[in-house]
């Protein structure tokens, strides 16, 4: 009975260390996948703040040139008619 004790722990301890390597490995995808997303994330919103001025309401020519001064760009990207407006 001891040799079938013996053999048994020796088979409890390889499948111990065969979960403690997988449970190690995992971890450590885990780890490696969080810090890359928080470099990711800490790289992709480095950007410096930057005042708009207010344009609402502003002819195109007026906002285009009140964006200018202030070295930003304006892109149309649709139009609409208000008969509120008229």
């Amino acid at each position: 009975m001891s040799r079938k004790k013996k053999k048994s722990s020796k088979e409890f301890h390889h499948k111990l260390l065969t979960v403690g390597k997988f449970a190690l490995l995992i971890g450590g995808l885990i780890a490696v996948g969080l810090s890359s997303a928080y470099m990711g994330m800490r790289f992709a919103v480095r950007g410096s703040e930057v005042e708009v001025p207010s344009i609402i309401g502003k002819p195109l020519e007026q906002a285009t040139e009140t964006l200018k001064k202030v070295e930003l760009k304006l892109e149309v990207l649709g139009e609409r008619f208000d008969p509120g407006n008229w």
